[in-house]
């Protein structure tokens, strides 16, 4: 150290003391810089044209740091700043009482904004900690932050709203819904009204922020109560965020689910809008008015937007649909998984099938980023394509496949069975694809030939119409909304799906890459062993639900024969037979009446049969909800189907109970109808028909209820694990209708399907043993509301009244006659046979003018049959043998010109005609019909017929009644010769 400090000594002297020349003078100083001069810069948009000096101040007071050129902020727009970022900063809600304390004659409208926006956030559990212990800190916090808002904020909100401009109010609304505080209707008014005056102003954020409050103020209007409704929303720390300047505004991603209402107990209201006090001509005034951002909102307002009004049922019209679709599509390119899941779960629950460019942007959008979806978003994107009757193409199925087999382990329980559902749904729905003609020029006909079929799949009267059930939590709307939580796999291998070509369009023709087949075959196997796991486990809900989910899936053919699944899933494992029912076996006792019926009806789709032990179980458990009138009226025929479908007997006690509440709710039916007629004609008496039924009827709901109350309680403690939504079957026409939908029929009256239901179970399960009265009063309720009946539900009535042996009334008949012109005008051909069937058993000869309308319709449907389909052929087949023979039975002859479209349906194609798809029996009630009308046919026509019953005796052999009734009526035309015992 003395060295260097020397050394430097030294070097200082010489310098000092040195004679050499003087330094050379310092180079001139360097110009300073200026900025260029700014421009003033306008924002009429967000300042309404404000000058400089009020930019400024306003940015400063937003906390946003002063741009270069602004004039220097104040000491006044420096303590609103200050304030703001208090306000931001606050980790308690009393910190927000004591800013309002301090500095409410100072707040202006961003700080009012913030404050109800932080208090938003402490009301939705931000910040929570892990544990027992924080979670109850973190409900606490809630409490104390929903008495700040109610008693302090709300008052704030509407002594300020006039100067909160559009962004304000909208961050304002989704803070106060966020806190569980509803608006009274005056002040929700007001908020509207200040909205549609700024409606130019609006981003797509600020009004998704609104829509998104209205389906939460609605979802709580629903659960009647806030506490029902707030564990619903903890998992996304709210549904949108609301981007407020001051940096108060809501965080969290969007968050789509809905209501899964049971039909039996929970009757949603038409319009929840209307319970909130805003008419929905408002709100569709102020997405027309503010329409013109949604080209610049990004896709999570895009999602968000849609959600809400899904959830409020609020369908727009098609012009502003058009002008939405056409906007977010750009923008579904960016947009994660969970939006992308939430804006086709919204276009589903509204019933509303977004445009086929839209679709298509959508597929390559979602297949791209299917990894890093989670497993409830995995599980709605495919729900919502199912509910929309929509095929996304074989390369987006096997990367779902692919991507979610590994992480079924994962999928809650909920999301697992309707990922079931919907894979059965949508294999049904391309086999469907698969067997259409691709001549387009026979397109109509083929498709009644088709419904045809598919009614003859789900068995005549059609009561499971692909309708998932209600989730156990079916009170509370908003506890069905999606995880927001980011999937737990990483993404590290999405190039697997990343680099493939994605689907160029909605339905795809690229040459199929991927074993569809094999990976379904797959995922079908890892999904029972997850669920066989997991049964022992489950709870009532979550066993009929996951029972549900595989029925659909694995769904046998009508007939119940072993002819593979209607799924295309196979054949259920005796394994996992055994552990389904002992998972219902041991809960049988604890389940709804929704569950009960959901359960036979899935073992029914399945085809096997839970044992005469489970049986008697079952019957004694629903035989206590048959007695007290706690079920719902189309559960009575879905019950009925499935025993029918399992070739069960029911027990008297069963059927003795099943046979007094459907009696008590015709007479229900009865009362109502003349409660209604009174009232139409201005006497004003008589009742509704619901006093006839005791008060334990609510068993059912009350049971529901309270297990809707235990379920959101454990979702809050795990937010993770919410409930994707199970819609009910009302969903698609109350969404649909939207603001003009009217209130679902009472659980205790039967509907026209389930009145048809009910007749078609009793004439298939015990015929015998139901009584003549309960026939006359199921055709007198007919007969009130047979203008409203189609054709379907009047087939199935005729022919369970046939098949049960029974002679209709005479006035039951005039009536049908009456109404014959309008109700066979949407019938199918099977509709028309039936009735020609049922009317050849009775013993008195029918009406003319009630058999010719459906003999004409039917004779319009053979003109429109494309025979040389062989899908159309072999459909057409067996409803046109029926109607023939019940026509010769009946002496009825239709006239030359339908007899001469019957022969070209018949002849047409040659070898791929009609007569051709035909079997022996079918073939020889078509000669015997026409030998009885005494109508020789053509020879062409015979020679056909030879041809065809040749070709049908090499695919199997006729029996003796075949053959009797081919050769007499061969013999009655007077033939050469008879067939012969070996030509079929």
């Amino acid at each position: 150290m003395m060295r260097v400090d020397g050394l430097r000594a030294a070097g200082r002297g010489r310098a000092l003391g040195s004679s050499a020349a003087a330094p050379p003078p310092p180079p001139p100083p360097l110009p300073l810089r200026r900025p260029p001069p700014q421009r003033a810069r306008r924002f009429p948009c967000a300042t309404g044209g404000a000058p400089p000096a009020a930019l400024a101040t306003t940015a400063a007071a937003a906390g946003a740091p002063p741009r270069w050129g602004d004039p220097p902020a104040d000491a006044g727009a420096a303590a609103a700043r200050a304030l703001t970022r208090r306000i931001a900063d606050a980790a308690e809600p009393w910190e927000l009482a004591a800013v309002l304390s301090q500095h409410g004659p100072e707040l202006n409208a961003i700080h009012v904004a913030a404050l109800l926006s932080r208090a938003g956030k402490f009301a939705a559990g931000e910040g929570a900690r892990p544990g027992a212990a924080g979670a109850a800190a973190a409900a606490a916090r809630a409490a104390e932050a929903r008495a700040l808002v109610a008693d302090l904020l709300l008052p704030l909100f509407e002594q300020r709203l006039p100067s909160l401009g559009p962004r304000g109010t909208a961050n304002a609304l989704w803070a106060l819904a966020k806190s569980d505080c509803r608006l009274p209707p005056p002040l929700l008014r007001a908020a509207f009204d200040s909205l549609l005056q700024h409606a130019p102003r609006l981003e797509g954020q600020h009004l998704s922020s609104v829509v998104w409050a209205l389906a939460r103020w609605a979802a709580l209007a629903e659960a009647g109560g806030s506490g029902a409704a707030n564990g619903g929303d903890a998992h996304g720390g709210g549904a949108l965020s609301s981007g407020s300047a001051s940096g108060g505004g809501g965080g969290g991603g969007g968050g789509g689910g809905g209501d899964g209402d049971d039909p039996a107990f929970a009757a949603p209201p038409a319009s929840p809008l209307a319970a909130l006090g805003v008419p929905p001509a408002q709100l569709q005034e102020l997405l027309d008015v503010a329409s013109g951002c949604l080209p610049a909102a990004g896709p999570q307002a895009h999602a968000n937007l849609l959600y809400g009004l899904a959830c409020l049922g609020h369908a727009p019209p098609e012009r502003w649909l058009r002008g939405f679709w056409e906007a977010s599509a750009p923008a579904l390119a960016a947009a994660s998984p969970q939006h992308l899941a939430n804006a086709l779960w919204a276009a589903a629950r509204l019933g509303v099938r977004p445009p086929d460019a839209w679709l298509a942007a959508w597929q390559a959008a979602s297949r791209r980023r299917m990894l890093r979806a989670t497993a409830q978003g995995c599980s709605l994107m495919l729900w919502a394509a199912a509910k929309l009757d929509w095929e996304p193409g074989p390369a987006w199925t096997a990367t779902w496949l692919a991507c979610t087999r590994p992480r079924l382990t994962a999928f809650p329980e909920q999301a697992l069975a309707i990922s079931c559902w919907a894979l059965g749904r949508l294999e049904r729905l391309r086999a469907a694809g698969a067997e259409r003609a691709p001549d387009s020029a026979a397109a109509e006909g083929q498709e009644q030939q088709q419904q045809q079929q598919q009614q003859d799949e789900r068995d005549p009267q059609q009561l499971v119409h692909e309708q998932e059930p209600s989730s156990s939590n079916n009170c509370d709307r908003s506890s069905s909304r999606i995880s927001s939580s980011s999937s737990s796999s990483s993404s590290r291998s999405s190039a697997t799906f990343n680099n493939s070509s994605s689907d160029s369009g909605v339905a795809s023709s690229s040459p199929p890459g991927p074993d569809v087949a094999a990976l379904r075959a797959a995922w079908i196997a890892e999904a029972l062993a997850v669920c066989q796991g997991r049964l022992p486990h489950y709870g009532p809900a979550g066993v009929t639900n996951m029972l549900w989910g595989l029925g659909c899936l694995l769904q046998r053919p009508a007939d119940g024969g072993d002819g593979g699944c209607g799924g295309g899933g196979g054949a259920l494992p005796p394994a996992a037979a055994d552990a389904l029912i002992a998972a219902t076996a041991r809960l049988l006792r604890d389940l709804t009446p929704q569950e009960l019926s959901n359960a036979l009806l899935s073992f029914a789709r399945l085809g096997v049969h839970p044992g005469a032990a489970w049986m008697a179980r079952y019957e004694a458990a629903a035989e206590a909800y048959l007695r007290g009138a706690s079920m719902h009226a189309q559960h009575h025929g879905n019950m009925l189907w499935a025993m029918a479908r399992l070739r069960h007997q029911p027990g008297d006690g069963w059927l003795g109970a099943l046979l007094a509440d459907a009696a008590l709710r015709l007479r229900a039916g009865a009362a109502a109808a003349d409660a209604e007629a009174a009232a139409r004609d201005g006497d004003g008496g008589g009742g509704s028909g619901e006093e006839l039924f005791p008060p334990a009827w609510a068993r059912g709901a009350a049971v529901a209820q309270e297990r809707a109350g235990a379920s959101a309680g454990q979702q809050q403690s795990q937010p993770q694990q919410q409930a994707p939504p199970w819609p009910d079957a009302s969903d698609g026409a109350r969404a649909a209708s939207g603001a003009g939908a009217q209130p679902p029929a009472s659980p205790h009256l039967y509907t026209p399907q389930g009145l048809s239901a009910l007749a078609w179970g009793l004439a298939r399960v015990a015929p015998a043993r139901v009584p003549p009265e309960l026939w006359a009063a199921i055709e007198a309720d007919a007969m009130r509301r047979l203008p409203e009946l189609p054709a379907r539900r009047v087939t199935l009535l005729l022919w369970s009244a046939a098949a049960a042996g029974r002679q209709s009334p005479r006035e039951w008949l005039a009536r049908l006659a009456d109404a014959a012109p309008h109700t066979a005008g949407g019938a199918l051909l099977q509709d028309c046979a039936v009735v020609a069937w049922a009317l050849c058993k009775q013993e008195a000869r029918p009406p003319p003018e009630l058999l010719l309308p459906w003999v004409a319709r039917a004779g319009e449907l053979l003109g429109r049959l494309d025979a040389s389909c062989p899908v159309a052929a072999a459909a057409a087949c067996q409803p046109a043998s029926v109607l023939l023979w019940s026509l010769g039975r009946l002496g009825f002859h239709p006239g030359s010109a339908w007899l001469g479209t019957f022969y070209d349906a018949c002849a047409a194609g040659g070898a791929g005609g009609l007569l051709a798809a035909c079997s022996p029996r079918q073939l020889a009630m078509l000669l015997w019909a026409l030998a009885a009308l005494r109508e020789a046919p053509p020879r062409g026509w015979t020679r056909e017929w030879r041809a065809a019953w040749r070709r049908a005796g090499q695919r199997g052999a006729a029996d003796a009644a075949d053959l009797g009734m081919a050769r007499a009526a061969l013999r009655a035309f007077g033939a050469a010769a008879a067939p012969k015992a070996g030509e079929g």
